[in-house]
């Protein structure tokens, strides 16, 4: 048998168990104890709804001991939060000393977390050393799934930042000295260091006088509330330009404007996500979404504008390391943020997205500017 609790919006849901032929009900937040095949099922699911009781107390184990304890820690998604982990990571290692620590994660990030010496090794799943690393353990604990508590308003994990839900589970203290540097990878930093100066070259060149500042946008967040309507983008676009910055698009899916040389340099579909880091490495400041970008800003220390919709500033911004300008979109429209349960904007059951899709034009500029 094995403890489990539902984390959702509902209040009470119902499952049917097919071997026992039954059902079982869950109120939110309790407790319950269940067939273990039942608990894996539910665990497996991909709304990362439930949470089983041997992982949230996985980490009490972590205790002074006179030999070296071997830990593996697993994060496999999304990127954004799997790089919310370099403070933590630098922070399980300085406190835990005793502890031989592997860390596990997508495979494009293992090389430069390597690099940066995140862990005392870095893997992927697929990697042959995956199963003897596990059996090998004192204590296996996998954070998929941990974060997502956050999107129920009914959770304490709703008012805490992603990175205090982490350290809270691995029993790390939550004081304010967190180290987020990530050096990227050389070649990555060159690559983007040599475009960007061909197009500042071409800019004096046009008479422009003087070295422009050079700023990353993101066109879109990775869900449908972090993505304006395509002319607002173009229109911020335009702005930066007029206000005499070298603009650099990213998107993982190309993106219709015209570009210019020593103006605009268009990414958009052209950047591996590993390569983003060297990137942002050469910016001056980055405008983004609640999203990975925002992350990768906060480990090149660059400065930030980021537009938030349905999650708050305080569990998003509140640790960047440079300066954070927010742009509000849910108090502009009129709402609050509501940790993307979307409970005050749905129309029969589907949510209208209001703080992306309301949002005035000239406001969002004005916001874009200030920030700048």
């Amino acid at each position: 048998m094995k403890e489990i609790k539902y984390t959702g919006h509902a209040h009470e849901l119902k499952i049917w168990d097919n071997k026992k032929q039954k059902h079982w009900r869950f109120k939110r937040n309790r407790w319950y104890e269940v067939p273990e095949y039942l608990a894996i099922s539910l665990l497996s699911k991909p709304d990362r709804l439930w949470v089983s009781k041997e992982l949230m107390d996985v980490a009490l184990p972590f205790q002074p001991t006179n030999r070296t304890q071997y830990v593996i820690l697993e994060r496999n998604f999304a990127f954004g939060d799997v790089i919310q982990l370099v403070p933590v990571l630098k922070k399980f290692l300085k406190e835990r000393e005793q502890h031989h620590l592997t860390l596990v994660t997508q495979g494009f990030l293992v090389g430069l977390f390597r690099k940066n010496q995140l862990a005392h090794d870095v893997i992927e799943r697929s990697d042959q050393r995956y199963q003897g690393f596990k059996e090998k353990s004192d204590i296996y604990v996998n954070m998929d799934g941990i974060l997502e508590q956050d999107h129920n308003p009914e959770n304490k994990e709703a008012d805490m930042h992603r990175v205090e839900i982490y350290e809270e589970n691995l029993r790390l203290s939550n004081d304010t000295d967190r180290d987020w540097e990530l050096k990227p990878e050389e070649k990555d930093i060159q690559k983007f260091k040599t475009l960007i100066l061909e197009n500042q070259i071409k800019a004096l060149e046009e008479g422009s006088g003087k070295r422009k500042k050079v700023v990353a946008v993101q066109i879109k967040g990775s869900k449908e509330v972090k993505k304006f309507p395509e002319h607002q983008m173009k229109a911020v676009i335009q702005k930066l330009v007029d206000l005499g910055y070298l603009v650099v698009l990213i998107d993982d899916l190309d993106f219709p404007v015209e570009t210019k040389e020593g103006h605009v340099i268009n990414l958009c579909g052209k950047t591996r996500q590993e390569e983003v880091f060297g990137l942002i490495h050469n910016v001056d400041a980055v405008v983004c979404w609640d999203s990975a970008l925002l992350w990768v800003a906060h480990t090149q220390m660059k400065p930030s504008v980021v537009f938030l919709g349905p999650t708050k500033a305080s569990t998003r911004t509140s640790m960047h390391p440079t300066g954070v300008h927010v742009v509000d979109c849910a108090k502009h429209v009129n709402c609050s943020p509501c940790v993307e349960s979307y409970s005050a904007c749905k129309i029969r059951g589907k949510p209208t997205y209001p703080c992306a899709k309301n949002v005035q034009t000239l406001w969002l500029l004005n916001e874009v500017k200030t920030g700048l």
